[in-house]
Order: C-alpha cells, then structure tokens, then sequence
C-alpha cells in the first residue's frame, strides 16, 4: 500500500499541469481512507501558490459552511526547475495534512475520529453530546 507522501506526489504529479495551465484555479486533494476524508487544496493566482484545507464554519446552526484555511503560500518563481517546485509543493503540501491529521480526535463514545469543527468538547462529537449529554444543535 502506497505511504501518505507517495499518494500525494503522484496526485500532485498528475495535477501540476493544471495549474500551470489555468490561472486562478484551485485543484482538491481528498485524504481518502481517513476519517471524513479532509479536503487538501492548492490555489494559483498571480505567481503565488496557495496550499490549505478546507474545514467548516458554523456561521448558522443549520449547516457548516466548508471554508478554506490557508496554510502555506509559496511564491513561485522561473529560476526553479519543475522538479524542485514539485519537491517544495509537496512538502508543504505533506505539512498541511499532517497538520490537518492532528486537528481530529476519536470521540469517547463511538470512537470515530472527528475534526474540532465537529466536536463538542475535546473527546466528545456533536452526535454523541447530543445523545449522552442532552446537548441540541
């Protein structure tokens, strides 16, 4: 089974054609496998590299609403080679999920590992609180 860094240079491989291609755009990296799945993203606008996750504000309680986080910016520049912005993208890019990796904890009571947006207190998600807590959303 292919390691974290491995999965995220062949994606990033693949998709640097992207970004040089279209200015403004943003490309989606999904940690699949991993709780809920996090959503990594790099963003290029004007020579400058964006690299974040996506993570929820609760600006009501109805919904989150998935919102970037920036993380790292780079500038990007032509005295590089594309192997080493390959190289430096995707150690930033490597920092941002394990970043990202220890944001989340197992809940007490079912045991799935839940991002801070999702949880009640530090052990606890906002399902459980609910059910074990009486806690209405």
């Amino acid at each position: 089974m292919p390691s974290i860094k491995e999965k995220a240079e062949a994606w990033l491989i693949q998709n640097r054609k992207t970004l040089r291609l279209y200015r403004d755009s943003t490309i989606y990296y999904p940690l699949v496998g991993f709780a809920d799945e996090p959503k990594m993203y790099i963003s290029l606008s004007n020579q400058e590299l964006e690299i974040g996750y996506i993570k929820d504000i609760w600006y009501s309680p109805c919904s989150p609403e998935p919102t970037k986080y920036k993380k790292h910016v780079m500038h990007m520049t032509d005295h590089l080679s594309v192997e080493d912005q390959t190289e430096q993208i995707l150690g930033l890019l490597l920092k941002t999920i394990q970043s990202r990796k220890r944001q989340y904890r197992s809940c007490q009571y079912c045991g799935k590992k839940v991002n801070p947006e999702h949880r009640y207190d530090k052990d606890t998600c906002h399902g459980c609180a609910t059910y074990h807590h009486g806690v209405k959303y």
